[in-house]
């Protein structure tokens, strides 16, 4: 009950000096709690005339366009030779129009493959793939197929699918074998 009349008191002194009448208030009869339902009455408001007016620019829009962040992937850099000296390759059309699934590049036309590493009971290291298109399932059991036959492995790979994120996990860290593997198929 105390804390309820200290925090009266403290909205009755705001009300008081911000020239709020309290009929405009309601309280609540609950601890604690006391809420403002207008903060201002029809004759505090200024008048209309002296509201601050605006005005619609399309001139001055270039320069707001240089602050929004790009909507799509920038162009494909052109280079002299590939794979370029940082190991870079662009895309290949060609290569992945007849597969049933896709996985689409960063916004830096870089490969959505990463390493994750966890701390909770115990590090868990896991390699996840981003941006997968089209048959996720068919996805996986390519790069499944391909990573078991490649790493001589005492047990079975541990895949996780999402379909809603449009994401592939696998445990283990197979970063350079998976970006191998996507760059071979023309992704």
């Amino acid at each position: 009950m105390a804390a309820s009349m200290k925090n009266f008191r403290l909205i009755f002194r705001i009300l008081q000096r911000t020239n709020i009448q309290p009929h405009n208030t309601i309280y609540n009869s609950a601890p604690c709690q006391v809420s403002i339902k207008y903060l201002y009455t029809a004759e505090q408001l200024p008048p209309k005339d002296t509201l601050t007016q605006f005005e619609e620019s399309t001139e001055e829009f270039k320069f707001v366009e240089k602050i929004l962040p790009r909507r799509n992937i920038p162009d494909l850099p052109v280079h002299t030779s590939y794979p370029t000296p940082s190991g870079w390759v662009p895309p290949d059309r060609e290569k992945t129009k007849d597969l049933p699934y896709s996985v689409e590049r960063n916004k830096n036309h870089n490969l959505p493959v990463y390493v994750k590493q966890t701390t909770l009971r115990g590090t868990k290291i896991t390699t996840v793939i981003n941006r997968v298109h089209g048959d996720i399932w068919q996805f996986e059991k390519d790069l499944k197929s391909h990573i078991e036959d490649t790493v001589a492995m005492r047990f079975p790979l541990l895949t996780e699918v999402s379909e809603v994120t449009r994401r592939v996990t696998l445990k283990g860290n197979h970063v350079e074998l998976v970006g191998r593997w996507l760059i071979d198929k023309g992704f």
